[in-house]
């Protein structure tokens, strides 16, 4: 049985729609799958580097897709993101978003440029801020492959640098069904005790939340 056939015996779009917030076992799950991700992706980055890099996760949730500008930073804020696509048992883009000048300084630690060298994304620059996104969002995709079972792949990195509401208005125009509700995951990048904000934004279609959430826990 595919996937998505098995997805369609399991979930409802009652479920989906009646999830307005998590329970506590629910969010402590979801961090936990978070914090999995973020020490291996550090292990990837350090080896990668050379240098001490370390990720924590101070916050996972969901919430409706509406709310997201506003929870990071306001829909005009200037932002770098790198963006995914999901295939599996949990289809749906992630995006991996940094306010822009935090994008800049995350470059300038990562390649070991003086703090505030990095100007632009240009090309290089750009490179290495996807090759942080590719290496991230893979161990996260790992660590949720482990909860719902089943192998989750995702496309190469794109990078966009624009006003963050338009980036989630074209990621939702790619998204062949409708998506209410998104997954967020906060986490400090720290490189050498210099630290950079940014978030994970998984944008699941909406039986895939609903199997993850079952997998995590279910409502009790």
């Amino acid at each position: 049985m595919s996937p998505d056939c098995h997805l369609s015996r399991l979930t409802s779009n009652r479920g989906y729609h009646s999830m307005e917030k998590l329970t506590k076992f629910q969010q402590d799950g979801l961090k936990g799958i978070g914090n999995i991700g973020a020490g291996n992706a550090a292990t990837g980055l350090s080896q990668m580097l050379n240098k001490t890099v370390s990720l924590s996760v101070s916050k996972a949730d969901i919430s409706r897709v509406e709310r997201v500008p506003e929870m990071l930073g306001g829909p005009e804020q200037l932002v770098a993101t790198v963006c995914f696509r999901v295939a599996g048992a949990l289809p749906g883009n992630i995006l991996m978003v940094f306010p822009l000048k935090e994008a800049l300084r995350l470059v300038d630690l990562l390649v070991g440029r003086k703090r505030g060298r990095t100007k632009i994304l240009d090309e290089y620059s750009g490179s290495a801020l996807k090759e942080i996104g590719n290496i991230c969002t893979g161990s996260y995709l790992m660590a949720l492959a482990e909860v719902v079972k089943t192998k989750l792949t995702h496309s190469i990195p794109g990078l966009a640098v624009d006003m963050l509401q338009a980036v989630m208005d074209r990621m939702l125009i790619t998204l062949a069904c409708k998506v209410e509700r998104v997954v967020i995951i906060e986490t400090d990048f720290s490189v050498e005790k210099d630290i950079v904000r940014g978030h994970f934004v998984f944008l699941p279609e909406p039986e895939g939340l609903v199997y993850l959430l079952n997998a995590i826990g279910g409502r009790n």
